[in-house]
């Protein structure tokens, strides 16, 4: 059995974060230049600070997720050892955190948010076994939307769900079956137009 890989295609979104950081970071740069025409005043100072502030966040961030387009860096794999979480871009894969497949006690797609303006945000949570009754520092919130499943709730193990992913969170629950058939899996995303689903064979 082959590796499955879940990454980010180049769509409308990604370029919009594209255009929106270059044009950041853009804006930066003219800051530094118009501090630098009156360099000893405040205004000119504080122009300089602001602006090289921003050229070194706005830069870096681009600068990463340009490396991580680029590099194709998969956000999730599932392997014959398990399921990997490729470190971030430009990190060694060497860094790259591993959960094996006789380590993971259930999964469970959840959702976040709903009723702002921003709507619901979705994530694909991987329950480590443990002995473990609380969860992991952070994961509160996750530990209710899962409750009831096995497994220890932790953010690292959350990942979250874009439209700008490769495949869907379906069809790679159906890629999961096919490792671990017997392997628990819970959908508890809200706001989703619910569609029939498929019985896995």
């Amino acid at each position: 059995m082959g590796i499955t890989a879940v990454r980010l295609r180049l769509d409308l979104a990604a370029i919009s974060r594209l255009t929106a950081g270059t044009i950041l970071a853009a804006m930066s740069v003219l800051f530094v230049i118009g501090g630098a025409a009156h360099p000893t005043g405040v205004g000119g100072i504080l122009f300089i600070a602001l602006g090289a502030v921003g050229c070194i966040v706005f830069s870096t961030v681009l600068l990463l997720w340009v490396g991580h387009v680029v590099s194709r860096r998969p956000l999730l794999e599932l392997t014959p050892e398990g399921v990997r979480r490729p470190s971030r871009w430009p990190l060694p894969r060497s860094r790259d955190a591993l959960l094996p497949w006789d380590e993971l006690a259930s999964v469970c797609a959840w959702s976040q948010g709903g009723g702002t303006h921003r709507g619901y945000q979705y994530y694909l949570a991987f329950l480590a076994a443990g002995e473990s009754e609380r969860p992991a520092p952070g994961a509160e919130i996750l530990a209710i939307k899962v409750a009831g499943l096995p497994g220890v709730p932790a953010m690292r193990w959350s990942i979250p769900v874009t439209a700008g992913w490769n495949t869907t969170v379906e069809n790679l629950t159906a890629e999961l079956k096919r490792y671990r058939d017997d392997l628990p899996f819970a959908d508890r995303r809200e706001g989703l137009k619910r569609k029939r689903r498929k019985r896995f064979r």
